[in-house]
């Protein structure tokens, strides 16, 4: 008779952390600070998605930069719909754009990590936008472009609102701003003040001045006919001082914050691949499931100088969803974690360490402190467990029906449907840490490469039915860096400038002392 999950709960909590801290003893990695560039030119496509295929909501969509997730309101070129910044809060902030008096629908639109462009026409205007996401600020840009075809000159205006709050408890749900700003206009500026924090837009055109109407800010310029337009639009979140000095800089020249902004994103990418394997097959959508896996270290990596931890890795980001960080979802990245962050996966579990297991199962982000429960989600989890089972057949039927998660969504949340291509609306946890864990599950389920207690590597892996080749290049590992192939008939493990090949099923031991391979009894 099995007994309640809750009594199983700080068992499993512990596994997960002795079982990390066994896979952080041989790496040493120094998180996103030593990126290569090596492989960053080829790579900065790879979370891109093109938004005909995304199945989210509007309210489930958004982007992110380490320290402000923005909303995205995608069918429209302009909306940009609240602002995430711990602890800053404007769950109904408003940055919409019309062109006479009417918003743009947009007809092609493209997602990646900290930016998304949109284009769209009303009547004769043709509309183009870029939101920006700047690092190291918590701020970004939404980039214009307005050609007007016609024979008229038409408007083009500018509305934004927003309330404003200071919020210490980022849990499970999503903080919401409650109280009302005061709104100043100075020409291309505005600022939306709540006592000491604000929230301070401005424009870097003279076309445009805004003006103030209760607590809606607008501001209008004329387009005239067979003319065209660009403007960017600068906004930053925080204390008063610091918003105002990061649209400052920002606005000083705004062509190359967003380039930066690109290096930046470029060299974060480069890092991923880096510090990770990258996989190869036959299987172009199973390459697919296993990069759009490893963007959730990009989306839920924060560098937010009030929280517990920096960096910290949130259970969720994504329109201030599940910022708190659960041990579940913390745990079910054993693995791979380590391998891309290792400082940083020892702070995360020494913080959990300091509550107490029998009671809490989650820690604050701001204050640290222990609270939470505990339960088991998503399916990609079993995958990895059943193959250490001893069942690759029905692991491999299982990852096969998720493959299709690699082109509908550009993040994954706590809950996707198994009988539909659909997910879980009713949940702020949209982009959920251990996403990772589908990787996770073809590193050390598929290829079957696990660490034993005297620190030798075994790898045993599995064919896949749908997948007639594979490949596993450049896992690093208790100071080792592995290549595995794997064929109808044969894997081949390479370390070191040696090579062994084991027939499919057989198992390959790496030894840690000197390096040698040979094949398990």
């Amino acid at each position: 008779m099995m007994c309640p999950m809750k009594d199983h709960a700080p068992c499993r909590g512990a596994a997960f952390l002795l079982a990390g801290l066994m896979l952080l003893g041989g790496d040493s990695g120094t998180g996103l600070r030593a990126a290569s560039a090596r492989t960053t030119t080829d790579r900065m496509a790879v979370f891109d998605m093109d938004g005909k295929q995304i199945i989210q909501d509007e309210v489930h969509l958004g982007i992110v930069n380490g320290k402000l997730a923005a909303g995205i309101n995608y069918r429209d070129v302009a909306g940009v719909g609240g602002l995430w910044s711990p602890p800053y809060v404007s769950s109904n902030f408003l940055l919409d754009g019309r062109v006479n008096g009417e918003k743009v629908p947009t007809t092609k639109w493209t997602w990646r990590p900290f930016q998304v462009e949109r284009e769209g026409n009303r009547g004769p205007v043709a509309v183009s936008s870029t939101t920006t996401m700047i690092y190291g600020h918590r701020a970004a840009v939404v980039s214009f472009t307005f050609k007007n075809s016609g024979r008229t000159a038409v408007p083009v205006e500018f509305l934004t609102l927003g309330w404003l709050d200071s919020v210490r408890d980022w849990g499970f749900a999503r903080p919401a701003s409650s109280t009302e700003t005061t709104l100043q206009a100075d020409g291309r500026r505005l600022t939306l003040r709540q006592g000491q924090v604000a929230i301070v837009l401005a424009i870097d055109s003279d076309e445009w001045k805004w003006e103030t109407s209760g607590n809606l800010g607008h501001a209008v310029a004329s387009l005239p006919a067979k003319q065209s337009r660009s403007v960017n639009v600068i906004i930053a979140i925080g204390s008063g001082d610091k918003a105002a000095a990061s649209v400052n800089q920002v606005l000083a020249d705004p062509a190359g914050a967003i380039a930066a902004a690109g290096r930046e994103y470029a060299r974060q990418v480069g890092e991923v691949f880096e510090k990770l394997p990258s996989l190869e097959s036959d299987n172009a959508q199973l390459v697919r499931w296993y990069h759009r896996s490893l963007v959730h270290f990009l989306m839920n990596r924060w560098e937010v100088p009030e929280f517990a931890l920096q960096p910290y890795y949130s259970t969720g980001s994504v329109n201030g969803g599940c910022v708190a960080n659960y041990l579940w979802n913390f745990g079910e990245a054993w693995e791979i974690f380590p391998l891309f962050d290792a400082p940083a996966a020892r702070t995360h579990i020494k913080q959990f360490l300091k509550g107490d297991l029998l009671k809490h199962f989650y820690f604050s982000p701001i204050t640290g402190t222990a609270g939470g429960t505990w339960y088991m989600i998503n399916q990609e989890k079993i995958i990895e467990r059943l193959y250490q089972a001893g069942q690759p057949r029905l692991a491999a039927d299982i990852l096969g029906r998720l493959l299709w998660w690699s082109d509908t969504m550009p993040y994954w949340g706590d809950s996707i449907a198994a009988n539909c291509k659909d997910y879980r609306r009713d949940t702020p946890l949209q982009c959920t840490f251990d996403g990772v864990a589908a990787a996770q599950c073809v590193i050390f389920g598929v290829f079957g490469v696990s660490v034993q207690p005297d620190g030798d590597i075994v790898i045993q892996p599995s064919r896949l039915p749908f997948a007639r080749q594979l490949a596993l290049n450049g896992l690093k590992i208790r100071g080792r860096s592995l290549d595995i192939r794997i064929d109808e008939r044969h894997c081949e493990v390479r370390s070191g400038g040696r090579t062994i090949r084991a027939s499919t099923g057989g198992s390959v031991v790496v030894s840690t002392k000197d390096g040698a391979l040979r094949l398990a009894n």
